[in-house]
Parts: structure tokens; C-alpha cells; sequence
């Protein structure tokens, strides 16, 4: 063991850093009291004042996210997707986001009912339909945008 003879003062040198800096009696400082934050309570539904929700569904693939107003629709064929201007309205349960693009009409109606992906198995807070011209779509939705 030729190498505890140089290793020897480097650990008497960090215990003795370690007590001095434990020892130390700095009362000018105020202990630091963690800080606290109120807890954020869940979505209470639809009818709830959410600003972004993510909707999807499979077979065939599509994806719609929302922030405020605008929704970004896409597909597989097409990424990243479609930026549409919507209105939204909420009543007993059912948030819809809806509006014209170019000629199409289209909606993203939310219903707070619990729904699972038909592949994952994964369960999400809400049961969502897509329309886009003669388009309709079936899904899952969840408030936030991940």
C-alpha cells in the first residue's frame, strides 16, 4: 500500500475543510426556508379555461394540438401539419373548436368522457372527432400539449 502515504493528507485536508465549514457560526444569515407553491388544480373538464389539448387518433394517423385558437392538424402525409384559425365554445361537457379553412370547414370537438387509444391501450381524459371538409376522425384527447 506505497500510495496511502500520498493520499493521506489530501483526506485529513478534506475532513478538516468539511468541519471547519460545519462548524461555522454565520448568524447574520437567516436559515433558508424552502420555498413553497401552491398546488395547480387539474382541469375541471371541457368547460374549464384550458388553452392547449392535444388530440389523436390511428388508422389513419393524425394529430391535432392546441394553443388558444389555433390548432395544427397532421398527418403523416403531412408534416408538420396545418395551422388553422378556430373558435372555440364549451357547454355541458363538450369544448369544440371550429372554423373555415379555404373552403373546408372543420372541428375538433372535445367531450369530457374518458377514452383509450385503440393501440396503446393508453387512457386519456378525453374522447375526441376531428372533421376537416368530408374528412372525420375518431380519437383521444388530454389537456396540455405532449
Amino acid at each position: 500500500m506505497p500510495h496511502i502515504g500520498r493520499i493521506a493528507p489530501l483526506i485529513v485536508a478534506v475532513v478538516a475543510a468539511c468541519a471547519l465549514v460545519s462548524c461555522s457560526d454565520d448568524a447574520s444569515e437567516p436559515a433558508a426556508t424552502p420555498a413553497t407553491t401552491a398546488p395547480v388544480p387539474a382541469p375541471a373538464g371541457t368547460d374549464a379555461p384550458v388553452a392547449a389539448y392535444s388530440a389523436s387518433g390511428n388508422e389513419p394517423f393524425w394529430s391535432v394540438t392546441v394553443d388558444g385558437t389555433t390548432l395544427l392538424y397532421s398527418t403523416p402525409e403531412s408534416m408538420p401539419g396545418k395551422k388553422l384559425q378556430s373558435t372555440r365554445t364549451a357547454e355541458n361537457g363538450v369544448v369544440t373548436f371550429s372554423g373555415n379553412d379555404t373552403g373546408a370547414a372543420f372541428a375538433l370537438v372535445l367531450t369530457d368522457a374518458p377514452c383509450s387509444d385503440s393501440m396503446s391501450g393508453k387512457d386519456f381524459e378525453f374522447t375526441a372527432k376531428f372533421t376537416y371538409g368530408d374528412t372525420k376522425l375518431d380519437g383521444c384527447a388530454r389537456s396540455g400539449t405532449q
